[in-house]
């Protein structure tokens, strides 16, 4: 299982090039009341471009700064590619040492210049990156030497260098041990794996990676046991590449940490790439086109083994095409260049930037991430209102189904099944699912999203944000109310809804009837609050008494490596169905442990009964009756079991200590 923040929101840019934007960007996102766990730094954060180092002239006290920033609840993260820089100057522009670069050097663990046709250069192979231009917005001209202001105004941010032969298992431990600095000195607690294919200059090769008759190396077991090493052109080992460097990274930064879950997310892959890393879709631009194609983008990895996907929300590059997705100005420079000058517009339109929030908000991987080279600004707190209200509705909601992401990743460990699912993976049995696979998906089993992935209100003039939604047949459906107003009339299975209607504050959901949805209370950031209790949320509908049909919750501590180095971990069975007699209706709920080694900080839970119009008569547990506390307060002061009935909503809640190893609860209409 991956960390349990690995599910928030994540912020990112190109462009925080320094400890103050940073700095600035957490601080708004917690006085914006908008959650976020992860704060990840491109590649500004290093020494000149020196892989595994950090700047002290951007960054200074950067243990000091990471620890602040962990305080406020923050993981950081940084960009870390596969070059390693033959620059000899450091951000000073003296000539540094570069004490990663020496130890995989000694190591001999650089590709060497040997091509098929028998060519060989001597040293390691070279080429380069190219990250773009400081058009200049960023003030630390100086700090990337020996780069300077060309004769267009602009500075060229490319780095020399070579690259490991990752193909060697010498090599990926070498590699992995690198991390020691940025993991251990200054408390990084993920890695973003950049440029992984590898990406090359197009200035330099014209393919932008390896030539194709570059040798690298492979490791094979022969029929004795023995490794063979044997040396292959990059056209035959291409894909391998990746793999194997993701596999260095997890295994390096696994053995610098041990007792910790680590966490990388990749631009690349191949297949087993989930073994290491989560995957995310690419530089995307900042239009509605990309919108669109994230949905099959995540569906497809998850059908491919890859449960961990999703896109930079907003989009990473600013883009200028015909049409609507015009939604920006160009940018420009305020002020004198490299001197308190600002990026101004290039900003990604407040409509697009809202429904990519509501979207991602319901995909495994969520981050806002843009090019603040090009791009003012990206972030849901810096634009006007409604746009920061309306993000932070389904940001708040993430948050709040948190348990539903985790099982939904421990689900996957078990079956395969991904999270985020296309529709005939549920429901494969109705033909009409596959004329809607690019457009709702599910999460998990029973939750339906049907996002607005096209324009309305930025239009000219503006049109009516509605689209089709298809209900499965099988199954009937509720209209998501999140606990907020009664649930209408169940829509049955096999319907077209052909306008609904969902302005900018909306993303239609719909629920499976007898769904079992277990919630969380509201964090800023995983594990805010000390004791974080579960409500069970039970839809009406067709009995899940079955060990097949029941909800299985799986609880650990999200972060450390107990779950799976020594079983700490708790799974349960979550049922429930409906008696009925001449007399009355009994709502039943039963949980049952089928692992407990692990002991939630939360010393009781919830359960609410969704879909009955009047009160219960009565609550029991275990035979035992329940109090009825009449409020929300009374039942949330209760010191044991109790029960109370929101008619406003017509929801019978249930307070209930997490006691009992199995346990049934009755409500009685």
């Amino acid at each position: 299982m991956p960390p349990r923040y690995a599910f928030g929101l994540h912020q990112g840019a190109y462009g925080y090039f320094d400890h103050i934007k940073l700095s600035d960007a957490a601080n708004a996102y917690r006085s914006n009341n908008i959650p976020c766990d992860g704060l990840h730094i491109d590649v500004d954060f290093q020494d000149n471009y020196r892989t595994f180092t950090h700047s002290e002239a951007k960054f200074p006290n950067a243990a000091a700064l990471f620890k602040t920033l962990h305080d406020n609840g923050f993981k950081m993260s940084t960009n870390i590619t596969p070059i390693i820089t033959d620059n000899e100057l450091g951000e000073s522009g003296s000539v540094e040492p570069y004490t990663q670069r020496q130890a995989l050097a000694a190591a001999n663990a650089l590709i060497p210049s040997t091509f098929a046709d028998g060519e060989n250069w001597p040293g390691p192979y070279l080429a380069g990156v190219n990250y773009g231009f400081n058009r200049g917005n960023n003030p630390y001209v100086s700090s990337y030497p020996p780069l300077t202001v060309n004769n267009q105004g602009l500075v060229p941010l490319t780095a020399p260098g070579n690259y490991p032969d990752f193909g060697l298992t010498a090599v990926r431990k070498v590699w992995g041990e690198q991390y020691q600095h940025l993991l251990n000195d200054l408390g990084l607690d993920m890695i973003w794996q950049d440029m992984t294919c590898p990406a090359i200059d197009g200035n330099i090769v014209a393919l932008k990676t390896f030539e194709q008759d570059l040798m690298m190396s492979r490791e094979s077991i022969a029929a004795n046991g023995a490794i063979v090493v044997d040396t292959l052109p990059n056209a035959k080992l291409h894909n391998s590449y990746v793999l194997n460097l993701l596999r260095a990274t997890w295994e390096g930064i696994t053995a610098l940490k041990p007792e910790t879950r680590q966490f990388i997310i990749a631009r690349g892959g191949y297949a087993g790439m989930q073994r290491y890393a989560a995957l995310w879709t690419g530089d995307s631009a900042s239009t509605w086109d990309f919108l669109r194609i994230n949905i099959p983008e995540v569906l497809n990895l998850g059908l491919s083994g890859v449960p961990i996907s999703g896109c930079d929300i907003g989009g990473f590059a600013k883009i200028n095409v015909d049409g609507i997705d015009t939604a920006y100005p160009d940018s420009s420079i305020v002020g004198t260049p490299f001197v308190n000058a600002v990026v101004v517009g290039g900003i990604t339109n407040y409509e697009l930037l809202t429904r990519w929030m509501h979207l991602g908000s319901f995909l495994p991987w969520y981050r806002n991430h843009y090019d603040g080279y090009n791009k003012q600004f990206q972030e849901p707190w810096a634009y006007g209102e409604p746009v920061p209200t309306n993000c932070r509705r389904y940001v708040q909601l993430r948050y709040r189904m948190m348990q539903i992401y985790y099982d939904a990743m421990y689900e996957w460990t078990q079956t395969g099944m991904p999270i985020a699912r296309a529709l005939f993976l549920n429901d494969g049995a109705d033909p009409q699912v596959y004329n809607h696979l690019d457009d709702q998906f599910f999460v998990g089993s029973d939750f339906l999203v049907a996002p607005i992935l096209d324009p309305h209100d930025s239009l000219s003039p503006p049109t009516s944000p509605v689209r089709s939604i298809y209900l499965p047949a099988g199954s009937d459906w509720y209209a998501f109310a999140d606990n907020t107003s009664p649930l209408s009339g169940a829509v049955s299975g096999g319907t077209l809804i052909s306008n609904y209607y969902a302005p900018l504050n909306l993303v239609p959901i719909y629920v499976r009837a007898g769904a079992i949805l277990p919630f969380c209370e509201l964090e800023q950031w995983v594990g805010q609050l000390q004791s974080n209790p579960l409500t069970f949320n039970c839809y009406p509908g067709p009995d899940r008494w079955t060990p097949d049909t029941a909800y299985r919750l799986y609880q650990d501590d999200g972060i450390s490596t107990d779950a799976a180095n020594h079983s700490k971990y708790r799974t349960s069975l979550l049922y429930q169905r409906t008696l009925s007699t001449s007399s009355k209706t009994i709502r039943e709920f039963r949980i049952q442990r089928t692992a407990d080694a692990y002991e939630p900080p939360s010393s009781f839970f919830y359960v609410a009964i969704l879909g009955s119009i009047t009160a219960p008569t009565a609550v029991s547990r275990d035979g035992t009756a329940l109090p009825d506390v009449n409020t929300p307060d009374g039942l949330n002061n209760s010191p044991g079991d109790a029960y109370y009935w929101n008619e406003s909503i017509q929801v019978a809640f249930a307070k209930l200590s997490d006691i009992k190893s199995d346990s049934t609860i009755q409500f009685v209409y």
